[in-house]
């Protein structure tokens, strides 16, 4: 699946701090129904620190700890403290006034000279809350909407799979495919086998079902199974887990396009480094991998007997006798 951008750029931690989940599977950062209801709780809470929204954007840019100590230096020096009287980095600086001048294009494009497409006031997306866990391809398939809409409206999953559930994120349709989606959906077969072609179907772990009881039930090994979902050889998944289970011949990575319908992302390989000195100085340099998928060990080398070296000519030098020990009289 192709990486999409955060919403509303929260960094990790303040994402977590409002309820952004972000783990294997998903990120809520990306998700632009909880992202945007938490940029909202954000910008409301730093307005109210500081009672300015000029000063509140700023603080959504470079930090609300940032602007508090500029607003206490200005303070400190009998400075007025409005946001174009603090010493603040020139992005910060620009943010809020390119803020303004897109909504004063957006009010009144007419004043320079810009025609924008008319958008209907009306919603374009609906959450879907009873949706069970699916795969793209197989919500797009119902809704009857192209795949690409799917995962353009709901760019939260790091896999191709919406999971239900406790802390699971909703699906996010076009409004006008609601009705269609929960019509098919009704009559959908949960049991069914995988279309023709599908790389995958979903499975929910029922009451005392392990991980055994997939590998057992669909014939697939249990490293190609967690592989394809990202488990680790240690984690262990219980009742309730909705699993990917891989057809026989399905790939586990992407197409060069990343499309959902083709494999699960499965992550980077990150590259490995070793510390060399040039020059004086100590230097990362990249390990270059040998040529092939397959790690290849390396040739255990015979040993060879060294060559003989050639031996310095050696002028022998006498020893003196040894005295002998004078008689005792």
């Amino acid at each position: 699946m192709a990486v999409h951008p955060v919403v509303w750029q929260f960094i990790p931690s303040t994402g977590k701090l409002y309820g952004l989940e972000q783990n294997a599977q998903r990120d809520d950062r990306r998700d632009i129904v909880a992202s945007t209801a938490a940029a909202l709780e954000y910008l409301q809470r730093i307005y109210e620190m500081h009672g300015d929204w000029h000063l509140a954007l700023a603080s959504y840019n470079w930090g609300e700890g940032a602007v508090g100590r500029a607003v206490m230096r200005n303070q400190a020096a009998g400075l007025p403290t409005d946001y174009a009287s603090l010493n603040m980095p020139n992005e910060t600086r620009h943010y809020v006034p390119k803020l303004q001048a897109l909504k004063n294009i957006i009010a009144q494009p007419e004043l320079f000279g810009i025609e924008l497409d008319t958008v209907e006031n009306k919603p374009y997306f609906t959450l879907v809350a009873e949706a069970p866990t699916m795969d793209l391809a197989t919500a797009a398939r119902l809704a009857d909407v192209p795949v690409a809409e799917i995962k353009a409206l709901n760019p939260q999953h790091k896999r191709p799979v919406i999971r239900a559930g406790e802390g699971g994120a909703q699906l996010v349709l076009p409004s006008h495919a609601v009705d269609t989606f929960m019509s098919n959906l009704s009559n959908r077969d949960a049991d069914a086998a995988p279309a023709a072609g599908a790389p995958w179907r979903t499975y929910t772990l029922g009451p005392k079902e392990t991980l055994a009881t997939v590998i057992r039930r669909f014939g697939v090994t249990e490293w190609r199974l967690r592989r394809f979902n990202g488990l680790s050889p240690t984690v262990k998944i219980g009742p309730g887990t909705t699993l990917l289970v891989p057809d026989e011949n399905s790939s586990l990575s992407l197409d060069g396009a990343g499309n959902a319908e083709e494999a699960p992302r499965l992550g980077v390989t990150k590259p490995k480094y070793k510390r060399v000195k040039r020059n004086g100085r100590w230097v990362n340099v990249p390990i270059t991998p040998p040529s092939g998928n397959k790690a290849v060990k390396p040739a255990v080398q015979k040993k060879t007997a060294a060559p003989a070296a050639k031996k310095k000519a050696v002028i022998p030098v006498k020893k003196p006798a040894a005295k002998k020990p004078a008689p005792k009289k």
